[in-house]
C-alpha cells in the first residue's frame, strides 16, 4: 500500500539547517526560489517565512508541550484545505454550544465566543468529541481551529498571524483601560468567564462594559499575530498578559514585550499552572475566581531582566559577532574598510552636513543598497521629500537615469510606462513573495510624541530594524535642548529593546566670523551639528560630510569628502573616501575608482596645510597637490564607461511574481458570513 505521506517524509529527510523549499507553499505552486522555508536543526523544528503560509515543523520541546509523541501527518493535509464558509454553515447544524461544562466553560460564555463542539453520539452515552474555534479576518469568519479531545489538533483556512486574534470580533471598536491577552482558546473562555461574573456580581455592573479578554490562535509563541494587532490593542491603556506560569510562559513574555505598545505590558503572576485551573481541577468545576481576579487587579509593568552573570558572557560575545552587520556599498569601500565591515546593528549612525550639499543624495543611495543587501528590514521616515519624490529618486537609482532631468511629463511617463522600467519597478518595490520592500513615513509637522509612535509601528508593525530618519532637524528644531537630549536617550532606548539601528541624516549650524562657509566646503566637526549635543554623544559613528557647491570645477563641486569623527568600537576615525556624483545617471562612486580621475583635496584641520592622512594629492595634470591653497583644477572630460552591471542587476532582481495563500482564497463569500449579536459567526438574520 502507498505511503500516503511518502512525500512529506522526505521532504523532511532532506532538510538542511538554513533556508529550504517549504513543503507547502511548493505543493501550492509558490516558493519558485526554494527558500521560504527556515530549519533550524533536527529536533529544533522550522518554520514558513511566506506570508499567507506559516508552514511549521513542531520542535521536540513544542511536541513535549501539547502532549504529542509526534506530528499529526493527517493536520498537515487539512492545513492545505481552503475554508469554505457554506461548508461551515451546513457542518455546524450537527454541532451545540452546550459542552456540558467541560473544563469549567459555561453554555453562554461559548455562545458568546461563537465556539462549538461535537459529540460521538454512537455512544451509549453521548460523549464530547471535538472542540471548534473559530477565527476571523476583518472580523468576518475565516477558519476553524478544532481540537479533537484530549489533544488533537487541526485546523483550516486563516488561522495563523493574518487573523485576528481569537475572540477580537467581540470587541471590533473597544477601548479604554484593560485588555486582556491570554495563552489560548481555553484560557481565554476562563478569563471572559471569571470577568463577567465579578462585573456582574458588582453594585455597577451597568456601569462599565466587559473587559476584552482575547488569545493568540497559536499559543502564546504567535510573535507576529500580535504584532498585527498593534493598533487594536495600542486603544487600551494597559494590556494585562496572562500567560502560562511555566518555563514557556515566562519566555514568551520577553517575546511579545517587543511586539507590543511601548510602556503598556502589564503581567499578572498566578498562583496555579494556568487560567483554566481557577474553574477547573482536573474533573469537576471549582470556583477560585477570586484569586485569578486579585491577580488580575495586582498585575505589574513588565520589566525585562537587566542583570547578566559573567558565566553568560561567552554566548553573549558569540551572539554579538555572529550578528549581521549592516553592509555598505561599493561608493563608500573606504567607509567600510574603517567601520571593519559595516554598521553593527542595534546602534546610532549620524550622517552630517551643510545644507544643500547633497547628503540626502547619499543617504538614498545607501537606502537603495539596504533595499536589496541589508540583513534587515529597512523604514524611513522622510521629513522632506514626500513619499513621491523619495520614490523618484529611488527609482532614478534603479534604471540609472535621473527622471528629475525630464523636461515634460509626457517625457517622464514615456520613460516610466516602457516595458523595461515596469520590469525594474517591480523588483525594486516588491520582493520575490509580492512583499514591500521597505517602508516609508512622509507625514510632516509631527511632534516628537508622534513621531515616537511612528517609529514604534516601523518597528513592530513592520518589522524594520534599519530606520532612516531625514533630517533628525525637522524634529527637534521645535524643542529645546532637554526635550532634545530626553529623545536621544529614547532612541538609544528603542536600539536595545527591539535590535534598531538608526540612521540620522542632520544639518549643521551657519558659519560665523566671516570663516568660509560650510555649505561652499568648510572643515566641519561634531559640535556644528545642530541642535543638542547629546545628537552626536549619543551615536556610535558620527559621519560628517563636505561638498563645496560652488566649486569653479564641476568635478570638484561633485565631489563629497567625507570623515569619521566617532566610531565606537573599530575607533578608526579620519578621511573616509571622496565621493563623486553623477547627476545624469543619478548615482554615487568612489572617486578613487574612476579611470582617469586623480584624488581631490578635502578640507583640512591642519593649520600648517598637511592632510590628516598624508596620501599624495594628484592635481588634473598630474601634479602632486601639496596644500589646499593650489588654484582650481582645469577642467577635464570624464569618460564614462557604461557596461553591463545594471543588466545583470535586473536580471538578478526581476520581480518574479507571488501567488501565497491569502484570505482572498477563502470561498462562498455572501453578506451572512459576519457575526450577530450573540456571536454566531454565520447567521447574518
Amino acid at each position: 500500500m502507498t505511503d500516503k505521506f511518502s512525500k512529506y517524509k522526505k521532504w523532511v529527510a532532506q532538510l538542511e539547517i538554513g533556508k529550504n523549499a517549504c513543503y507547502r507553499c511548493r505543493k501550492q505552486g509558490n516558493d519558485k526560489s526554494g527558500n521560504n522555508f527556515h530549519f533550524y536543526g533536527i529536533g529544533l523544528g522550522g518554520v514558513c517565512f511566506s506570508a499567507g503560509c506559516e508552514f511549521k515543523l513542531l520542535s521536540d520541546e513544542a511536541l513535549e508541550e501539547i502532549g504529542a509523541a509526534e506530528v499529526d501527518l493527517e493536520e498537515e493535509l487539512e492545513m492545505t484545505k481552503k475554508f469554505s464558509r457554506n461548508w461551515w454553515k451546513e457542518f455546524r447544524k450537527q454541532l451545540t454550544f452546550d459542552c456540558k461544562k467541560w473544563r469549567g466553560i459555561r453554555t453562554e460564555t461559548n455562545k458568546f465566543y461563537g465556539v462549538m463542539y461535537e459529540y460521538d453520539v454512537e455512544s451509549e452515552i453521548p460523549k464530547l468529541k471535538t472542540q471548534y474555534c473559530p477565527t476571523t479576518y476583518n472580523f468576518r469568519i475565516s477558519g476553524i481551529k478544532s481540537r479533537s479531545l484530549p489533544k488533537d489538533f487541526h485546523s483550516i483556512g486563516v488561522v495563523g498571524k493574518q487573523a485576528e486574534l481569537f475572540g477580537q470580533h467581540r470587541f471590533k471598536e473597544s477601548s479604554g483601560k484593560f485588555v486582556v491577552l491570554t495563552a489560548g482558546e481555553i484560557d481565554c473562555l476562563s478569563a471572559h468567564q471569571m470577568l463577567e461574573d465579578y462585573r456582574k456580581a458588582s453594585k455597577n455592573k451597568d456601569n462599565f462594559d466587559a473587559i476584552p479578554v482575547v488569545s493568540p490562535t497559536a499559543g502564546e509563541g504567535s510573535v507576529n499575530q500580535i504584532r498585527n494587532q498593534y493598533d487594536w490593542l495600542n486603544r487600551f491603556e494597559r494590556i494585562i498578559v496572562c500567560f502560562d506560569n511555566d518555563k514557556a510562559g515566562k519566555k514568551a513574555l520577553d517575546k511579545i514585550s517587543k511586539v507590543l505598545p511601548k510602556g503598556k505590558m502589564y503581567v499578572m503572576e498566578l498562583t496555579k499552572n494556568d487560567t483554566n485551573e481557577y474553574i477547573w481541577d482536573g474533573n469537576k468545576v471549582i470556583d477560585s475566581s477570586k484569586q485569578w481576579i486579585s491577580s488580575f487587579w495586582n498585575a505589574t509593568k513588565y520589566t525585562p531582566s537587566g542583570i547578566v552573570g559573567s558565566g553568560a558572557l561567552r554566548a553573549k560575545v558569540r551572539e554579538y559577532f555572529q550578528r549581521e552587520k549592516i553592509p555598505l556599498p561599493p561608493f563608500l569601500a573606504d567607509l567600510n574598510e574603517m567601520t571593519c565591515g559595516g554598521f553593527p546593528l542595534k546602534q546610532i549612525i549620524n550622517f552630517a552636513s551643510a545644507s544643500g550639499t547633497g547628503k540626502s543624495t547619499i543617504v538614498d543611495e545607501l537606502a537603495y543598497f539596504w533595499t536589496f543587501n541589508s540583513p534587515y528590514k529597512l523604514g524611513v521616515l522622510s521629513l522632506e521629500a514626500e513619499s513621491g519624490k523619495y520614490g523618484v529618486n529611488l527609482l532614478s537609482r534603479h534604471i540609472g537615469v535621473k527622471l528629475e532631468l525630464c523636461k515634460t511629463s509626457d517625457e517622464a511617463m514615456a520613460i516610466l510606462d516602457s516595458p523595461e522600467v515596469i520590469e525594474a519597478e517591480n523588483s525594486l518595490w516588491l520582493d520575490e513573495n509580492d512583499n514591500h520592500r521597505i517602508h516609508l513615513i512622509e507625514d510632516r509637522g509631527m511632534d516628537i510624541e508622534h513621531v515616537q509612535r511612528l517609529i514604534l509601528e516601523l518597528i513592530i508593525r513592520c518589522e524594520c530594524q534599519l530606520i532612516i530618519i531625514d533630517p533628525i532637524q525637522d524634529v527637534l528644531d521645535k524643542v529645546g535642548n532637554t526635550e532634545q537630549a530626553e529623545f536621544a536617550d529614547w532612541l538609544k532606548d528603542m536600539t536595545k529593546t527591539y535590535d534598531v539601528t538608526f540612521i540620522l541624516v542632520n544639518h549643521v549650524r551657519k558659519n560665523s566670523n566671516n570663516a568660509q562657509a560650510n555649505s561652499t566646503g568648510a572643515n566641519i566637526s561634531e559640535e556644528d551639528i545642530r541642535g543638542s549635543a547629546a545628537i552626536f554623544n549619543s551615536a556610535a559613528f558620527n559621519i560628517l560630510m563636505m561638498r563645496n557647491k560652488e566649486a569653479e570645477d564641476n568635478v570638484e563641486k561633485n565631489t563629497t569628502y567625507v570623515k569619521i569623527t566617532k566610531a565606537r568600537g573599530p575607533g578608526n576615525t579620519g578621511w573616509a573616501g571622496e565621493l563623486y556624483y553623477d547627476n545624469e545617471t543619478h548615482t554615487m562612486q568612489n572617486r578613487k575608482t574612476i579611470p582617469g580621475m586623480p584624488l581631490g583635496r578635502p578640507p583640512t584641520p591642519d593649520k600648517n596645510g598637511e592632510y590628516e592622512d598624508e596620501r599624495p594629492r594628484v592635481g588634473r595634470q598630474g601634479n602632486p597637490v601639496n596644500s589646499p591653497n593650489q588654484g582650481p583644477m582645469e577642467p577635464q572630460e570624464i569618460d564614462h564607461e557604461v557596461d553591463d552591471e545594471f543588466e545583470e542587476f535586473l536580471d538578478q532582481t526581476a520581480f518574479k511574481g507571488s501567488s501565497e495563500v491569502s484570505p482572498e482564497d477563502i470561498t462562498d463569500v455572501d453578506e451572512s458570513d459576519y457575526f450577530d449579536d450573540d456571536g454566531l459567526p454565520w447567521d447574518g438574520e
